[in-house]
């Protein structure tokens, strides 16, 4: 997710009275640089009393909150604050800036975590929109946001949609190598959703190709997933299996995968429950299904799936 508290800082630093300005300023600089985000939520009160012009900062002030909300992976309370930042912010001219992008971009995510899929489609389309503004069709940041989108559409199950912004870019591309391999990947990924595994090999080897070439080491294990993935739904179960617990391995010498590992534990489990060996599989969906409870709670579509997959 984009990080925003660096931004927000500068602008408490800019918007407080006198001597309290500094005194927030250091002291959540202070508190956020030390993870100690607890804190940064107890001097909620006291921040909003020291604002000036609270009608057209509160976007500001409440993505501060949304964010250290986040960190906590307080999610309704993470929700409710950029809701309001949101709201906010569409008041304000021009909406089309960088912070607008960042509420959009972590509401999306949280609207998806909580299963609300629904608004997380209408927020990440609206951020489509914005970066498109902002950054250009050609610009790596827009990219970066096709490709989230893409993952939004894809997870709640419109594959064709995310097929059809995925060919569209693919044209903004300009041949750049390593953008059409990202691009290939994700469009593996889905054509395989769709059924034509051999077209969906052919783009996910290309990409896993260039991504060895540019030592990119966490795209090629996606990929690489991504591809297991296409095997178990040929029922080729062995050769699913071997490609998935080689990229898990991997992935787990890299720092921040620990959800990426989830998802790809999912299907592996699929593959032994398929191969006979359901003790494995059982015993994966146990881990997923505490994991799943402890961060998204009984009621999270992830938390529903892994308890069916027990069943």
């Amino acid at each position: 997710m984009k990080k925003l508290i660096t931004f927000f800082l500068i602008c408490i630093s800019f918007y407080c009275h006198g001597q309290d300005r500094s005194q927030f300023y250091y002291q959540i600089e202070s508190l956020i640089d030390n993870d100690k985000l607890e804190e940064v939520i107890a001097l909620k009160s006291q921040i909003v009393a020291n604002t000036t012009q609270l009608d057209t900062l509160s976007a500001d002030i409440l993505s501060i909150f949304g964010e250290s909300y986040l960190g906590l992976e307080d999610f309704d309370n993470a929700v409710l604050n950029y809701e309001k930042a949101l709201k906010a912010s569409e008041q304000l001219i021009p909406i089309e800036t960088t912070g607008y992008s960042n509420i959009l971009y972590n509401l999306t995510y949280l609207y998806l975590e909580q299963g609300k899929f629904y608004k997380a489609i209408e927020a990440g389309g609206k951020l489509l929109a914005v970066d498109l503004m902002l950054y250009g069709k050609d610009s790596d940041a827009y990219l970066e946001s096709v490709l989230y989108y893409s993952d939004i559409l894809i997870e709640t199950g419109k594959y064709s949609d995310a097929l059809s912004i995925l060919n569209k870019q693919l044209k903004n591309s300009k041949n750049d190598i390593f953008s059409t391999a990202l691009i290939n990947s994700k469009k593996g990924d889905v054509i395989s959703l769709l059924g034509n595994y051999d077209s969906s090999k052919d783009l996910l080897d290309a990409a896993s190709s260039s991504f060895v070439s540019n030592s990119d080491t966490l795209n090629f294990e996606l990929t690489q997933a991504a591809l297991g993935l296409n095997y178990i739904k040929q029922g080729k179960y062995p050769i699913a299996e071997s490609i998935l617990l080689q990229s898990k391995n991997n992935l787990s010498l890299l720092s921040d995968t620990e959800f990426i590992i989830n998802d790809l534990d999912n299907n592996l489990a699929l593959a032994q429950m398929a191969l006979g060996r359901s003790s494995e599989a059982i015993s994966i969906y146990k881990n997923l299904l505490l994991q799943d409870s402890l961060t998204f709670g009984a009621m999270h579509p992830n938390y529903l799936t892994s308890l069916i997959n027990i069943g």
